[in-house]
């Protein structure tokens, strides 16, 4: 900084300082310039926004319930659920569970009984 007519070196220091901890206040007019845009940008209250948007539909259980769980889309994927869980519940999956248990015990990791010392001799 160049010094002033009547700056003296402590007093061009202090300048620097006062700068650099924010000690400075604003210009004129930046706070409410900023304030302005801020305004600007925020939305509209919900009473204009709902006066702009027209009549609400009419809410009832059924309405409600269905907005609850995410309109038409939820519905048909708690309505395939629930036929899917009927349809396994009705064709009884026993013959699914009769193969399986015939085939007797399947070792996924023959020899791993040598290896851990569990191996029973035959």
């Amino acid at each position: 900084m160049r010094k002033g007519k009547g700056m003296s070196e402590d007093g061009e220091f202090e300048l620097m300082l006062a700068r650099a901890r924010g000690d400075e206040s604003p210009p004129p007019g930046f706070v409410a310039r900023v304030a302005a845009a801020g305004a600007a940008m925020q939305p509209a209250p919900e009473v204009e926004q709902a006066a702009m948007a027209g009549p609400r539909p009419a809410s009832g259980f059924w309405t409600d319930l269905a907005r609850a769980i995410g309109g038409w889309r939820g519905a048909g994927g708690l309505v395939t659920a629930t036929v899917a869980g009927a349809w396994i519940g009705l064709a009884d999956p026993g013959g699914l569970l009769m193969s399986a248990a015939s085939a007797g015990t399947v070792e996924l990791m023959p020899g791993t009984g040598d290896m851990f010392g569990t191996e029973v001799g035959d």
